[in-house]
């Protein structure tokens, strides 16, 4: 699997973690330091994925 696929896959896996807010899954996939910025809020990585523990999408 080349590089680029693999990124793709990654945020794909990433995106379906967010919508289910499985936040292990997602805790897994983002970097603990990652910057993570959603409507004027910053935050890391690790405490994005304790919000999205509330999140559930039903399309996106």
């Amino acid at each position: 699997m080349l590089l680029d696929e693999k990124v793709i896959n990654m945020e794909k896996n990433m995106w379906e973690a967010f919508s289910n807010g499985d936040s292990t899954t997602f805790a897994q996939l983002v970097s603990d330091e990652a910057i993570m910025i959603c409507g004027g809020y910053k935050t890391s990585g690790t405490e994005y994925a304790k919000i999205i523990e509330q999140i559930r999408l039903q399309d996106y």
